[in-house]
């Protein structure tokens, strides 16, 4: 998807989690592994990799879901979706995009209930 679709999805989450400036920080493995030089993130067990590490950390996983679902084609994704379900800790918040007159709004599917519902 495209960066300002992106930030605007992560820009979402944080609004309807009510997180702070301060709080609102993702990790992007796009962002965060050498693209040019894998080998060095990635090790022979998955659970070892830099993705999953960065995991154990985080207090959830938010999967943006494009119109085509991408993430869903991409292994790592679906090793991050299965690590993430199977994880009672982590919450799994999703975000999808409705593409409403030519404008993709960012709608977002909660694990649990948001700040301020019952």
């Amino acid at each position: 998807e495209p960066v300002l679709t992106f930030v605007a999805c992560c820009e979402e989450h944080a609004r309807v989690r009510q997180m702070s400036a301060c709080q609102a920080s993702y990790w992007v493995c796009g962002y965060a592994n050498r693209q040019y030089d894998l080998g060095g993130d990635i090790d022979t067990d998955p659970d070892d990799s830099s993705f999953r590490k960065a995991m154990l950390l985080a207090e959830g996983v938010l999967l943006i879901l494009d119109e085509m679902a991408t993430p869903f084609q991409r292994i790592w994704c679906d090793f991050e979706l299965y690590k993430a379900l199977s994880d009672k800790d982590q919450k799994l918040d999703i975000v999808a995009l409705s593409v409403q007159s030519g404008l993709a709004m960012p709608i977002v599917l909660s694990d649990g209930l948001l700040p301020g519902e019952p």
